[in-house]
């Protein structure tokens, strides 16, 4: 068995779908709602944006948050960040945890910090402990950007034999909420992204429905559909807040 180091040096330096120097399609659907949110917050900051993407991986995300100030990637697994140096040799990554961020020398809080497909990843028992240290690469007030498989999809998708993580321990939507709550962040706007799953339920071969579409096309209700698919949603995303009471 693979430890979670081989397994990620594996998935992001070797693995076709998963290395390439752009994003995939699963990616880049995440990274475009991740994006707007982006967009919305660089008009209200009266500088530059200081961001920070943790679980950076190859640094596709990081990269292209960098468009919106200064991004800056943190992993764990040093041959995936020595890839990310390799393909972004003008953006800065760290090797290790949020600790080894505040650590550095050079250390000033973040205006945001990107959280995409990592929280499902760490264990039930430490995300209190990620959670505060998530808050404590923030400056006051600062914003949290953030997706993640929904746990409602979680028995389906196992279903479908997709090869899991190391570690698949999702939050629904309700959880996720009540967990970020409780460590003072605000929820901002939320969000989802629909895959076009057919396998995974009769629901989703609903929304993939060709005649279903062009029916509801012809009726002048597209609305119908949309609502469909964001039920049938396989990511939340969400933008939270940290309160100012830190």
């Amino acid at each position: 068995m693979l430890s979670e180091s081989e397994f990620y040096t594996s998935l992001f330096t070797q693995d076709p779908s998963w290395s390439s120097p752009h994003p995939n399609y699963d990616e880049a659907l995440r990274g475009g709602k991740l994006l707007a949110f982006l967009s919305q917050i660089v008009h209200t900051n009266p500088g530059p944006l200081r961001i920070l993407d943790v679980g950076c991986g190859r640094g596709w995300l990081t990269h292209l948050a960098s468009q919106y100030g200064t991004c800056e990637g943190v992993d764990p697994v040093a041959p995936v960040v020595a890839l990310a140096r390799r393909r972004y040799p003008a953006l800065t990554f760290y090797v290790g945890s949020l600790p080894t961020v505040v650590l550095a020398a050079d250390f000033r809080p973040y205006d945001v910090v990107l959280c995409s497909e990592v929280i499902e990843h760490v264990r039930d028992s430490e995300k209190d402990a990620f959670i505060r240290d998530l808050r404590s690469v923030l400056v006051p007030s600062g914003h949290l950007l953030l997706t993640s498989p929904r746990r409602e999809w979680f028995a389906a998708w196992s279903r479908m034999g997709y090869v899991g993580q190391p570690v698949e321990e999702w939050l629904s939507e309700r959880q996720l909420l009540r967990l970020l709550s409780s460590h003072s962040f605000i929820r901002v706007s939320h969000d989802r992204v629909y895959l076009p799953l057919e396998r995974m339920s009769l629901f989703h071969r609903v929304c993939e429905s060709k005649r279903l579409a062009v029916l509801l096309y012809r009726l002048h209700l597209a609305w119908l559909l949309m609502g469909l698919r964001f039920a049938a949603g396989f990511y939340q995303v969400w933008w939270f807040r940290a309160a100012p009471n830190r």
